[in-house]
Formats: structure tokens, sequence, C-alpha cells
């Protein structure tokens, strides 16, 4: 009976592990936000913006929907003087011409923020992580920890230390 009862439970369990799995290997990886520092363009591991636009969601661009960009903007940060602002929010427009789609990018900053050409996030807390650009995409990273769009702390990590950070270890 307990011979039975095994094989069973290994069979149940193959045949979860077989419908889940595609869902992971076919997921598509999004277009990240970018961060201007240090005379650098970064590619962000969050997006700060998310909050503002569950909060006003009439302020959302209502771009084109593609999979790698469920999310309809790239938005590009700044740190200015020690503090978060967002500088220009791009919405992906395509066309359709002589049988080929075309890729266009649409500056709606003004559109989302209200009339305004850039904001501070001064309603944003919790950290922006970025990979070094000189460095292997999984080596070292940048930190910042923000409170109320001001930057408090910076930190600079390993991978490892990066990955051990990120799983609460």
């Amino acid at each position: 009976m307990l011979l039975l009862f095994n094989y069973m439970h290994n069979k149940i369990l193959l045949i979860i592990l077989i419908l889940t799995h595609p869902f992971y290997s076919f997921a598509t990886p999004q277009l990240p936000d970018k961060l201007l520092y240090e005379g650098n363009i970064y590619m962000l591991q969050e997006n700060p913006l998310e909050l503002y636009f569950m909060r006003f969601p009439e302020l959302r661009p209502s771009s084109a929907w593609v999979t790698n960009l469920s999310r309809r903007y790239v938005a590009t940060f700044e740190i200015i003087q020690d503090e978060l602002y967002v500088v220009m929010i791009e919405a992906l427009n395509v066309d359709y011409v002589d049988g080929n789609y075309l890729d266009n990018w649409i500056d709606v900053t003004v559109q989302c923020l209200n009339g305004s050409e850039k904001m501070k996030l001064d309603w944003y807390f919790g950290y922006i992580s970025f990979p070094l650009l000189e460095s292997d995409y999984y080596s070292d990273y940048v930190m910042m920890e923000i409170f109320r769009g001001q930057v408090e702390h910076i930190h600079n990590y390993t991978g490892e230390q990066y990955r051990n950070f990120m799983r609460g270890n």
C-alpha cells in the first residue's frame, strides 16, 4: 500500500511540474525603467512609478500593449542633489506601415505628470537597485535606500551579497 502511495504521489508531482513549468520558461522579460546617475544610464530592477499610476490610473499612458512592456511605458529617473525625480515617461506607439510594424516612442511626460516636465518622487520610499554597466550583469549592484524621494543610503554589493539581501539572508 505504501509503495502505491509513493508511486501516485510522485506521479501527481510530475503532472504538476509539467503543467506549471511552461509558464516559467515562456515569461517575457520586461523593458526596464532607466536611471541617470553620475553621468551614466542604468537599468532599474524596480518600477517606482507603478505606485503613482495605481493612485492615478487615469494618468497611465494608454499606449500599445506589447508582451515585453505590460505596464505600457518606460520611465527615466534621475538623482538630482540626492533626490529621486522622474524626468521622462515614454510610451510605445506601434504603427503598421506597408506590411511592417514600426515602433515609435512618444514622450508622454507632461500628460502623465499632470502638466509638469519632471516630478520629485516625494511619496516614494523603498529601494531602487541596478547592476553596474562595467561589470557582468550578475556581478556588482548598487542599491539606494529612498525615503520620501530623498536618497538616504547607497550600498554597493557583489552579486552574491545582492542575492542574499534580496532573499532576506
